[in-house]
């Protein structure tokens, strides 16, 4: 499925978002009050206190309006097929003759470590659309890679 809204998300992503933007508002109040103490120690220049509590709260509201307009934006896409890859797919491919598994998922979900990635990136790109045995080939700095789709789901 092609879409050209940039800001994708599979409904577990939406759900994890959801999820930290909860807790971030429940965190909210405390780190308020953690700078509001801080505040009232006296000279504010050379209050650490007052400058960690500052960058907390600025890391806090900054995060919060991140997701939020995450949120507001995105289109949740279902996934709707298991014959091809698509949003929300779990792929196993074979690369060099090992094998390994991604899940493709909006760029606001990506995450490298849980083998999550965007189907914006170069490899997500190619393999959108993609089915079962197809050979995607993609350019890569250490010269032409070739992935093999053994699976979907």
């Amino acid at each position: 499925m092609r879409n050209d809204n940039r800001n994708l998300l599979t409904p577990q992503g939406r759900q994890k978002l959801e999820k930290e933007l909860e807790a971030l508002r429940k965190e909210r109040p405390e780190a308020l009050q953690e700078l509001q103490q801080a505040r009232a120690m006296g000279d504010l220049r050379e209050n650490s206190a007052y400058q960690a509590a500052r960058e907390r709260m600025r890391n806090l509201d900054r995060r919060i309006t991140r997701i939020a307009f995450t949120l507001r934006t995105a289109t949740v896409v279902e996934k709707t097929s298991k014959d091809e890859i698509q949003l929300g797919s779990k792929v196993t491919l074979a690369i060099n003759g090992n094998e390994v598994q991604y899940i493709i998922v909006g760029r606001a979900e990506a995450d490298p470590k849980e083998k999550k990635i965007s189907a914006e990136s170069p490899l997500g790109k190619a393999l959108m659309g993609r089915r079962k045995q197809e050979t995607v080939r993609l350019e890569t700095p250490d010269g032409r890679t070739e992935y093999k789709v053994l699976d979907i789901s």
